[in-house]
Order: C-alpha cells, then sequence, then structure tokens
C-alpha cells in the first residue's frame, strides 16, 4: 500500500509468513521517492493530506510523472500547473466548498432496451442518439463503463440530512462542483478524500438505477491520473482561464 502524507508517500507492507521455509517477513514502512515503481498498489491517503501536498510529491517527480501520465495531461508540461497551484491565495479568495473527493463512477447501457423504451420519444436529443447509435442495437450490445470521478464538495446545510439506504444512518446533503475551470492555487488548500463506495448503475431506464454496490479500492494510478486528467481538461491554465472568460461573456452577453 502507498499512503500519502504531508510529509510524502509511504510503501507499507505487512509481514507474513512464508509457506515454504515458515521464516517471518518484518513489517515495511518505508518513505519512498517516487511513487512510479507502485502504480497498481492500493492507495490510502491521510486526513489532512491537500492539493498543494499532491503537487509537492509530483514537483519531486516531474519527468516520470510526465511520461508516465503525459496522455492524461494532453501531453503538457508540469511547470504551468506547478506555477498556478504555488500562487498566493488570501483566505477570502479560497473556493468554497469542504474537500475534494474521488469516488467510482460505473454504468450499464442495454442499446436495445434503450431503444426499445426511447424510440417514441419526441426528445430531439434521444432521436439522435438512437441512429448514431443503430449497430449496437442491431449487435444487442450491453455497454459497460467503470471510471473515476472527481468533483469539489460542499456540504449544504440548509438541505438538512438524508437517510442511508445501506445502514440506515443519517448523511448530510452535500453540493457537488466541477473542478476544471477553478485555478489551483484557489484549491490548493483543500484535503483529498477518497470514497471507496461503489455503484454500478444502469442508464438505460432510470427508475432502476442500482444495479450493484460494494466497494472498490483505488489504486496510485487511478488516484494521479484522474487528478491530473483533471486539471489539464481545458490544457494550460492561461487556455483554462481565457475559455473560462469567453464562457462568462457569452453567458452575460458581453462579446467584446
Amino acid at each position: 500500500m502507498i499512503t500519502l502524507t504531508k510529509n510524502g508517500a509511504i510503501y507499507s507492507d505487512p509481514g507474513h509468513t512464508c509457506e515454504n521455509c515458515g521464516g517471518i517477513e518484518e513489517d515495511v514502512n518505508k518513505q519512498v521517492e517516487t511513487v512510479i515503481p507502485f502504480l497498481n498498489n492500493i492507495i490510502n491517503i491521510e486526513e489532512d493530506f491537500t492539493l498543494e501536498d499532491f503537487f509537492k510529491i509530483l514537483k519531486k517527480d516531474k519527468e516520470m510523472i510526465e511520461v508516465v501520465f503525459g496522455s492524461h495531461m494532453g501531453h503538457f508540461s508540469l511547470l504551468p500547473y506547478f506555477s498556478d497551484i504555488d500562487k498566493d491565495c488570501p483566505i477570502e479568495s479560497r473556493e468554497d466548498i469542504d474537500y475534494i473527493e474521488l469516488s467510482w463512477m460505473a454504468y450499464k447501457l442495454d442499446y436495445k432496451r434503450f431503444y426499445e423504451e426511447n424510440k417514441d420519444s419526441k426528445n430531439k436529443d434521444i432521436i439522435e442518439d438512437l441512429e448514431e447509435l443503430s449497430d449496437l442495437i442491431d449487435n444487442n450490445v450491453k455497454d459497460i463503463s467503470i471510471d473515476v470521478d472527481i468533483k469539489g464538495m460542499k456540504e449544504a446545510c440548509d438541505m438538512g440530512t438524508k437517510k442511508c439506504n445501506k445502514c440506515d444512518e443519517n448523511m448530510h446533503a452535500y453540493i457537488e462542483k466541477g473542478l476544471e475551470f477553478i485555478p489551483l492555487y484557489r484549491l490548493k488548500h483543500l484535503p483529498i478524500v477518497l470514497n471507496n463506495n461503489f455503484m454500478m448503475m444502469d442508464k438505460t431506464n432510470l427508475d432502476e438505477l442500482n444495479v450493484i454496490d460494494g466497494e472498490k479500492e483505488f489504486t496510485v494510478y487511478d488516484v494521479f491520473g484522474k487528478i491530473l486528467s483533471e486539471i489539464s481538461t481545458y490544457g494550460y491554465p492561461v487556455n483554462r482561464d481565457s475559455l473560462w472568460k469567453k464562457i462568462v461573456d457569452n453567458m452575460s452577453g458581453d462579446n467584446k
């Protein structure tokens, strides 16, 4: 296991008895300079570990991170992102969310059933979807996708609590927020949290969403790949900010 801490990445391996010789291996618990040899290891994150701490780990191994996770980042250099997160940010300018959460997003879609239930729809978008999916429908394809999702989480105090379906305990309501347009320096104070709850959702019929539930661990590759992919969604920070400005100007009617 790799644990991300404020002091860096820690590799741990519980000792065990050798089945052949009966010898006992001691526990391993050591700090590592790079996470690259441990990409397939389960990852754990300490409670006070923030996005800024994550970038400290990236800076120690910039060249290898850029090679291994190049496709996640569109093969952009990490340097502009380092500059972005290193900018000063007054407390009042910090993004108003509680933490950054990584969770599992899994879907099943039965294209033939989707067609049967939506073929009479008047919705233009659905009609276009059905036309594009004709080959998948004819071949009776049932598509399954499993990906990592990332978002900002803000407790919504005014929304009260709701009951958990599994344990019947009260849960706080949260508002989810996308991160791709937010400057990194406004996010760097936020802790990173892993949500191991796993649900396979059936998108074919919105009335039958919950198919499978359980828990699924994250690997080093899952976490590093998703964060790097998210921060580079719209290219370098300067491209991200320029695109966001255009979106805001269009929404406000200011096209100058």
